[in-house]
Formats: structure tokens, C-alpha cells, sequence
């Protein structure tokens, strides 16, 4: 959308958690359809300021949170994300260590330490590579007291 936009280059890479299908077209077409369709131009930017409040997010703890913070958070915003909400208000997630890691700028043995001392407190719990996030509520406030 940047290019579409603003005709500015795109430099990033992209992972993606489950096969997807890719439909390029032209900048042009792309920003002529969001001209007509103001109500998807509306509901694209709202999801781009969503996801721009994970970033700054990151930021925060990445410049002056502690390992449990960034952890905390990237399980937070995998919750939101692309957890499964469970009937007991839990949330389920499938996400490895190595990837929240990589996600949360600390090594693969940084979070698995982590989520140990978030077992012990009850706050979370992993069988078979599905972590199961308890209390979300839990987290958020435990997070805010660290900041």
C-alpha cells in the first residue's frame, strides 16, 4: 500500500504463519480502488493504526522493558491477534518458542526461561507446542506494573 500510496518501495520482508494466496496488481488499480470504495479505504486505515499500536508497543519494551515485559507482550498482542478464545475466557495459542523469540527480540532460551516463571505463577500453560494463555486480563496488569 505504500507504493500504491506514496510510491514508496517496499524493503521489507514477510513471514506468513499459514499458506496464503497473493494478489498483486497495479499501484494505479490499487489506489483508484480505494478512491471509489471509501468505506474499505476507512476500514484499512483503521487497521493500519491497529497495527501500528503493536509496533510502538514493541518499541516500549524493546528500549525499556525487561524480558518478561517484551514476552508478556508479544503473548498479548498473539492473543488479540490470532489467538483462539476459549469458553473459559482462555486463550490458545500456536507459536514455538524459537518464534516468539524472534518476535520479542530475546533468544529462544531467554523465553523459555520466561515462560517457566509464567507456569510457576499460573499465568500459562503449554501442551503439545499450544501455550494456553489463562487470564489475559492477568498478563495486561502484571505487564502495566512493570513499565
Amino acid at each position: 500500500m505504500s507504493w500504491a500510496l506514496n510510491k514508496t518501495p517496499n524493503k521489507y520482508f514477510y513471514k506468513t504463519e499459514t499458506p496464503v494466496v497473493l494478489h498483486a496488481v497495479p499501484a494505479d488499480d490499487a489506489r483508484a480502488f480505494l478512491e471509489a470504495n471509501p468505506d474499505v479505504a476507512l476500514d484499512l486505515l483503521g487497521r493500519l493504526y491497529r497495527g501500528l499500536e503493536g509496533v510502538y508497543g514493541r518499541l516500549v519494551h524493546l528500549m525499556s522493558g525487561t524480558a518478561r515485559s517484551r514476552l508478556s507482550y508479544e503473548l498479548i498482542i498473539e492473543c488479540r491477534r490470532s489467538g483462539n478464545r476459549q469458553d473459559d475466557g482462555s486463550y490458545t495459542l500456536k507459536i514455538n518458542e524459537l518464534d516468539l523469540a524472534a518476535r520479542s527480540g530475546l533468544s529462544r532460551e531467554t523465553v523459555s526461561r520466561e515462560i517457566k516463571k509464567l507456569k510457576d505463577k499460573k499465568c500459562v500453560d503449554i501442551v503439545k507446542n499450544v501455550i494456553t494463555i489463562k487470564d489475559i486480563t492477568q498478563l495486561e496488569q502484571a505487564l502495566g506494573s512493570e513499565l
